[in-house]
């Protein structure tokens, strides 16, 4: 087996990835004191990289201020998918986002796909999945104008 060598150093990344498995480990557990939380189900992701392309995306940064409060994912996962999707522009298909709540991966989504539609779908009913951090009464959003309205703005 050929030797992969980490352009900063096998033995700096390993301890960089010690460091984030154990901080997270860290945080799981006292998480767990405070919330209802199965730690064998759960974890803490602390990503070991460095880059970042976000903070230099002009074009995504202006887009991402539109909709951050639209979308519960994170930055770097919009961005994953904004970077993803853009391989969609030259494409005619279209693209559905099911369980969409507030429509900020829609958003992103539709922003990207040139040719073709992108459809919203969710029940607007909330979760039907019991678990400790989530319940019925989370995540319900009903507001199918306030979605149409705003796809139409980003």
């Amino acid at each position: 087996m050929t030797k992969f060598e980490h352009s900063l150093g096998n033995k700096k990344i390993g301890f960089l990835k010690f460091l984030t498995f154990f901080i997270s480990e860290i945080a799981l557990n006292f998480a767990s004191l405070f919330f209802k939380i199965d730690k064998k189900k759960s974890e803490i992701i602390i990503s070991s990289s460095f880059h970042a392309p976000w903070k230099e995306d002009k074009d995504f940064s202006k887009f991402y201020f539109k909709i951050k409060e639209d979308t519960l994912l994170d930055v770097k996962r919009l961005y994953t998918l904004w970077y993803l999707s853009k391989s969609l522009r030259d494409i005619e298909a279209s693209v559905l986002d099911i369980g969409c709540c507030k429509g900020g991966s829609g958003f992103v989504l539709s922003k990207t796909n040139f040719k073709g539609n992108t459809y919203l779908i969710d029940t607007f009913e909330g979760p039907q999945i019991k678990e400790n951090l989530i319940s019925k009464n989370h995540y319900i959003f009903s507001d199918t104008d306030y979605v149409k309205k705003k796809n139409k703005k980003s």
